[in-house]
């Protein structure tokens, strides 16, 4: 057991609480972390809390504020005891967190020659044609549209490459509905392929 800074309790081995409620009466001023079993008693009684950890928070001897975590859920149980005006402990409440479903994806395809992914706030659209879809010739040809989340809020650039063949203007872009257009000056270009990156 280590001790950091005057009344703040630290240990490798978390204790044990039988009787939460009781613990908390008998812990030091400061921070001590706990853990909860299944025969642990006085738990919040909603949620999955019979094997969890916790902090008893004692402020003084008459304030003690005791937090257990839903291993589940990830809601955080909290309970308060006052001895001022004989209150005593005041009872569980609950505190949920609303948090984002993760947006980071894999790759996902497009159609057979694009694809596109999120990542740590970032799109990456990659494409490569061998043959399947023909530019045509000084026009923008669409060659897919990208679904709501997926699309950047201003119009990107793109400069593409041909394989094979003279070179010629090759540049496109993806603007904010999502449409993916390419641009060439030259006639029969099928096979190409390209790379962009943008914040979303």
């Amino acid at each position: 057991k280590a001790i950091f800074e005057k009344g703040i309790e630290g240990t490798l081995i978390n204790k044990y609480a039988a009787d939460v409620l009781a613990f908390a009466m008998e812990c030091p001023i400061g921070m001590t972390p706990f853990v909860t079993r299944t025969t642990s008693v006085n738990l919040p009684p909603e949620g999955q809390y019979d094997f969890s950890a916790g902090v008893v928070h004692r402020r003084s001897d008459t304030q003690i504020n005791v937090y257990l975590t839903d291993y589940f859920r990830g809601t955080i149980a909290t309970n308060t005891y006052l001895e001022d005006d004989g209150y005593g402990w005041l009872g569980w409440k609950y505190i949920t967190l609303s948090l984002s479903p993760s947006t980071e994806t894999g790759w996902i395809e497009l159609n057979s020659y694009t694809k596109y992914r999120r990542k740590q706030g970032f799109v990456t659209v990659s494409a490569y044609c061998d043959g399947d879809l023909t530019l045509t010739q000084n026009a923008y040809t669409v060659i897919g549209t990208l679904p709501v989340g997926y699309r950047p809020s201003t119009k990107i650039p793109i400069v593409y490459n041909t394989i094979g063949g003279s070179m010629d203007t090759q540049a496109g872009s993806i603007n904010d509905e999502g449409k993916i257009e390419l641009y060439t000056e030259t006639a029969g270009k099928n096979y190409w392929a390209f790379s962009v990156t943008y914040p979303i």
